[in-house]
């Protein structure tokens, strides 16, 4: 039945031409979007500058979409890449909270 309501939704951007690289996620964080996400993350991390991770729009994030961020964390600390998460919604900065990986997150 088709209510007028899309399925989940969620986006992904690269600005690759800032330095690091802002990677900018949108909607729902969840297993199917986390694979775009990890892509993204991926690519950003190939430039070799860092990564900043903009997560201001995400709605909703669950537990495969927090792996997707820590595996890209632990590949940015052994490659001596910087990573932040300047813009977090209240869902990851609670999520990010309970796991103790609330000092990633700007002030």
């Amino acid at each position: 039945m088709d209510d007028g309501q899309s399925a989940s939704h969620f986006e992904v951007t690269i600005a690759a031409n800032a330095t690091p690289p802002v990677v900018v996620a949108t909607g729902e964080l969840d297993a199917a979007s986390s694979v775009d996400l990890g892509q993204a993350l991926d690519t950003a991390l190939n430039a070799g500058q860092g990564i900043t991770l903009d997560l201001s729009a995400v709605t909703f994030i669950d537990s495969s979409a927090l792996r997707v961020v820590v595996a890209a964390l632990r590949h940015a600390s052994d490659e001596g890449q910087p990573f932040s998460v300047p813009g977090a919604s209240d869902a990851v900065r609670r999520l990010f909270e309970i796991t103790g990986l609330s000092s990633f997150l700007a002030a």
